[in-house]
């Protein structure tokens, strides 16, 4: 990058197509790193209301709802547990099938779990129907009320019903007060079910974590069979990196003591396979595609960056550069790019992404750098590109356009979202180079069940383009 131009549109950002798209859905669902977290907001999560008067707005709008009067709203928690099944399912029934709840409506499911003591919300969850699709925010709200007044309570409750949902909620609610708390009652659950409740634990995004990470480092150690559950080493690691969090604030070098310690225990008694990684989602919430998957301690070291740069990035960033450079898994670079930008502008971003010693980290970091100047001048940032030289940068930002395009669209993985991005691509060797990588990544699925030559000749190019991809693409031939 040495031929980088330095004018008001000097930056672009990278990630490895070939290895690490994954690790970008991570990142950019995960991030919470300014712009990148504030772009996504929950669909899930209901909105802040200001008083009654606008719960009971929403729930008269024209959203599609069973009727209620005036006095089920606002007295749910007096009404007998028959009456209250009946108006829970009326107002599931009238809601599309498999979607979620309008807002109106889980404004004032938020606001009746509220209300409920322990009792009425553990009859609830035994009188409502469970795998009904659309209504895990209806369920999932009551179990957390029951949780928050009492886990041990909604864990059995959870158990007896095989319901890992509330299992779930039983599990963060403890991990609030004590994490090792938590590991131990996970570790209680049976082995079969365990996987789905650690697969729910993180579902709401406000999970918390308290206690010291020494604490829970000790339970692991008297039940290493917690380290053996590939599902649950994320979970764990993100559980852990929150109790580190304080630690690596104050002192990163005590800090990152604890996790060399605690790695090197990690080798000796999980599974190869632990240590290398998940599959399957969690290989997609943090992994590399293609490549090796992050460790549950890189995963916990992430963990921890994130939480440190919700509330001191600079802190943050000077636990990242004492981090050694294999307890700095490429998909790191990404976020810490994107703090650098926030903090201190474009040129430190670009600028970190030069100083990285390997392609992969590299592409990483332009990726967190483009990716935030695109949500801020997209235009500017798209046309950059065309100048850029050609080398891991340059390739990286073609990933990266890619991811955007998912990203702005909400369809992770879309074909026809990545193939209309690179037809807003400016020159024709940028369509080329971008239309020639998305062909290189078959294994991500591009073209699946078309050949190379059709998926080209339905792209949205030139046929002069099309030919000169062909080119590209075509194998070397012996002589």
């Amino acid at each position: 990058m040495s031929n980088r131009p330095r004018s008001l549109f000097a930056w672009c950002a990278s990630f490895l197509i070939g290895a690490g798209l994954g690790i970008a859905a991570n990142f950019l669902s995960a991030s919470r790193a300014g712009d990148a977290a504030e772009t996504q907001p929950r669909a899930s999560a209901p909105a802040r209301a200001t008083g009654d008067d606008m719960a009971l707005q929403s729930i008269q709008s024209p959203t599609p709802v069973a009727p209620l009067n005036t006095s089920e709203l606002l007295g749910f928690e007096k009404l007998s547990l028959e009456k209250q099944v009946e108006a829970l399912q009326r107002i599931s029934d009238k809601r599309p099938k498999d979607e979620e709840y309008a807002p109106g409506i889980q404004i004032w499911i938020a606001r009746m779990a509220k209300e409920l003591t322990a009792d009425q919300a553990a009859a609830l969850i035994e009188a409502l129907p469970q795998g009904k699709e659309g209504d895990e925010f209806l369920r999932a709200t009551i179990a957390a009320r029951l949780a928050a007044q009492d886990p041990m309570r909604a864990l059995e409750l959870g158990k007896k019903l095989d319901d890992p949902r509330t299992m779930a909620c039983a599990i963060a609610a403890l991990a609030q007060n004590n994490g090792a708390d938590a590991l131990r009652a996970v570790s209680e659950i049976g082995e079969a079910k365990r996987g789905q409740v650690w697969d729910n634990l993180f579902r709401e995004g406000n999970f918390q974590s308290g206690g010291s990470f020494q604490e829970m480092a000790g339970v692991l150690r008297e039940k290493p069979e917690l380290l053996k559950d590939m599902r649950g080493n994320w979970a764990m690691s993100r559980i852990l990196g929150m109790a580190l969090t304080h630690t690596a604030m104050s002192d990163p070098a005590a800090a990152l003591a604890l996790v060399r310690e605690f790695g090197a225990e990690i080798e000796k008694s999980a599974p190869a396979d632990a240590n290398e990684g998940a599959s399957g989602r969690d290989a997609r919430r943090g992994g590399n595609r293609g490549g090796s998957r992050p460790s549950m301690v890189s995963s916990m070291i992430q963990s921890t960056l994130s939480e440190m740069r919700a509330s001191n990035p600079d802190a943050a960033s000077r636990f990242f550069d004492s981090l050694g450079e294999k307890e700095k898994s490429s998909w790191m670079h990404s976020d810490e790019a994107i703090t650098r930008f926030q903090r201190q502008g474009i040129d430190a971003a670009v600028s970190f992404a030069e100083k990285q010693t390997n392609d992969e980290s590299m592409r990483s970091a332009a990726l967190g750098t483009w990716w935030v100047l695109a949500q801020r001048d997209r235009p500017a940032a798209v046309g950059w590109i065309d100048s850029l030289p050609e080398g891991a940068f340059r390739q990286g930002v073609l990933s990266a356009v890619m991811i955007d395009a998912w990203n702005q669209s909400r369809t992770w993985g879309s074909e026809q979202a990545a193939i209309e991005a690179g037809a807003t691509l400016g020159s024709e060797s940028t369509k080329i180079d971008y239309f020639a990588s998305l062909m290189s990544d078959r294994a991500f699925g591009f073209g699946r069940g078309s050949s190379r030559a059709e998926l080209i000749q339905s792209l949205p190019i030139t046929d002069a383009q099309k030919f000169a991809l062909q080119q590209r693409l075509a194998p070397i031939k012996a002589k």
